[in-house]
This record gives C-alpha cells, sequence and structure tokens, in this order.
C-alpha cells in the first residue's frame, strides 16, 4: 500500500487540476438575482464613469464560508476591470467588498459589505474571509488591517487578525 500511494499523488494533482476549473467557470446566470443586481451596478458605474466593463465574473469568487455545503460568493470591485476608469467606478470612500451567503431557507442574504479588497485562508475549515483594509490614524499615517471573519447562520464574527 506504501508503494501504491505515492504513484498516486500525480493522478489526484491532476484530477484536482481538471476540477478547480469547472467551479471558476460558473456564470453569470448561475448567480442569485442580489448578485447579479450588484455586478451589473458595478458594470453600470464604469460605462457612467467613461470606462469600459471588463467581465463581471472576474470579481466574482464563490467559496462556503459556512461549510454548509452551499458555496456562497463573494463580490469585489477592486477586482472588476474597469478599462479606462479603474477604481472610478467605485464610490468615492473606496471600492467594496461583498459577502453574500447562501442561505438554505431564506435564499441569499448579503452579510457583510467593507471598503477593502479580502483573500481567503483555505487552510481554514470552514475557510476563512479576511478583510485587506487600509487603516488611517490620526497622525497621517496608515497601516493595513487584515481581520479574519468567520460566517455561522448567516452572521459574521470578527475573527482576529488574518493573514495574506
Amino acid at each position: 500500500m506504501r508503494a501504491t500511494l505515492p504513484a498516486l499523488v500525480p493522478a489526484l494533482a491532476l484530477l484536482a487540476a481538471l476540477l478547480a476549473p469547472a467551479v471558476a467557470r460558473a456564470s453569470f446566470s448561475d448567480l442569485p438575482p442580489v448578485v447579479q443586481d450588484k455586478a451589473l451596478a458595478m458594470v453600470e458605474a464604469c460605462q457612467r464613469a467613461g470606462g469600459f466593463p471588463g467581465d463581471p465574473m472576474m470579481a466574482i469568487e464563490r467559496v462556503d464560508l459556512e461549510d454548509d455545503g452551499r458555496p456562497d460568493a463573494v463580490l469585489d470591485q477592486n477586482r472588476f476591470d474597469c478599462r479606462g476608469a479603474q477604481s472610478m467606478h467605485c464610490p468615492s470612500i473606496g471600492c467594496e467588498t461583498f459577502v453574500f451567503l447562501n442561505r438554505r431557507w431564506g435564499g441569499w442574504k448579503q452579510a457583510l459589505s467593507l471598503v477593502g479588497s479580502y483573500c481567503i485562508e483555505y487552510g481554514e475549515r470552514p475557510p476563512r474571509f479576511v478583510s485587506i483594509q487600509r487603516n488611517f490614524s490620526f497622525n497621517g499615517g496608515s497601516e493595513i488591517l487584515n481581520v479574519r471573519y468567520r460566517f455561522r447562520r448567516g452572521m459574521y464574527f470578527q475573527d482576529g487578525r488574518g493573514s495574506c
């Protein structure tokens, strides 16, 4: 058995590589209406700013944040390509990130929005959402503040500092 396990590792890696793009290829029509509406608003804001919108799916990631077997959605305006008006499609305070949870009985719910970007700590179970936000101090300086969040029953909880 020990001799066959190392032989399976490359085959398992290939299988994982083949399956990963299938998850990434979710189409816009597969998204819930609340996520579609937010993405379309981002496209329209880009056009109003004089830009040429790219694919809104590039700003959306599907990940099961509640570990309930249902993929949730994260939309990050920072990851949206608005050629000719990059970041001008965002509100004056900055680009936002939105987390939408897939509720078993209540459809979809926007659980969190923040100004800044994010990363996912996939080494945790369930994966942890980590915000990347600029924290300004009163003396004129700033630092990047990474806050980890976990999600449960449609709510979010801060879970310390994260690492991106």
